[in-house]
């Protein structure tokens, strides 16, 4: 490998099935790609097999502490980002810093630390912020941005949680998320197009959610809006695109999908996007809908 090579390291929610991550990570590859010459990007992913084959980058296992530190070492710069990476709805374990349990605010802090302990410029690229509750979240989501020399976030509420962190508000750049530069593959992808049979479409986009509300009140609404969208809509079809298929109940969109559609009194008019569909293949998916309902970005 040459000398001359640019060596970036990002950390971010990869390798863990969620669309909306992947589709990020392929438009952040892309625009760097086009702006900085001779590169080599390493991504600290959840599954480095598969983040390779789809991605075309190096990758490491975000438990792999040593593989880490190293990478690290060899990158000329690290970036913290993209998507909704700060948020502590399941609290901080700062036990957890630099270990192969770090997760959530603990894994990005972990990163943040080696990067100043090496002397590494960080960047936040395109973040979201929030919520940000307890007061170890609060200070290490401070640390974290005090450690970056340059900062971008992708909506007025995320940085305005790091102004009333203590972050100057100059420091902090409101970007657009990097997945609405997302260039989709050309060629036509029939086994999903086949889906899409009827107007108008919606598309739905769940996921288990339990924090501070009734499950089983909030998907008996979203089941009757689209009954009474499909009642109103003779010809309309709804389409269920799961984002995250992980067996893991907060992450099993499909699973969700399935509990709303059984409910519904018109779920012969709705389709479910397969298990093993690529993040492509749903944001093609996308695409084709006139509407989207969704409850991940």
């Amino acid at each position: 490998m040459s000398d001359l090579t640019n060596h970036i390291l990002i950390a971010g929610y990869y390798g863990f099935n969620n669309t909306g991550d992947e589709a990020i990570l392929s438009a952040m590859i892309h625009d760097l790609s086009l702006v900085i010459p001779a590169l080599s990007i390493t991504v600290i992913c959840g599954d480095p097999q598969q983040t390779r084959q789809i991605h075309s980058v190096n990758a490491i296992a975000w438990t792999d502490i040593r593989g880490i530190k190293e990478a690290i070492q060899a990158c000329d710069l690290v970036i913290l980002g993209g998507g909704g990476l700060f948020h502590d709805y399941w609290g901080v374990d700062t036990s957890s810093i630099l270990t192969a349990a770090h997760m959530g605010i603990a894994f990005y802090y972990s990163i943040s630390l080696l990067g100043s302990i090496y002397k590494k410029p960080m960047m936040l690229y395109a973040v979201g912020v929030g919520p940000v509750i307890s007061d170890e979240a609060k200070r290490y989501v401070r640390v974290i941005a005090e450690n970056c020399a340059a900062i971008t976030v992708r909506d007025t509420d995320s940085k305005a949680i790091l102004v009333s962190l203590g972050l100057p508000a100059a420091r902090i750049t409101i970007t657009t998320d990097p997945a609405f530069g997302l260039l989709l593959p050309q060629k036509r992808m029939a086994k999903i197009d086949e889906q899409f049979q009827g107007f108008p479409i919606v598309g739905v986009a769940l996921r288990n959610w339990d924090v501070g509300v009734d499950p089983k009140y909030w998907e008996a609404q979203v089941a009757s809006a689209l009954d009474a969208f499909l009642d109103t809509y003779s010809t309309g079809l709804v389409v269920f695109i799961p984002f995250q298929d992980v067996q893991e109940t907060l992450l099993d969109d499909t699973g969700i999908s399935r509990r709303v559609r059984k409910t519904m009194k018109n779920s012969s008019r709705t389709k479910i996007i397969p298990r093993n569909s690529s993040f492509l293949d749903r944001e093609f998916a996308i695409s084709k809908c006139d509407l989207v309902l969704g409850m991940r970005l």
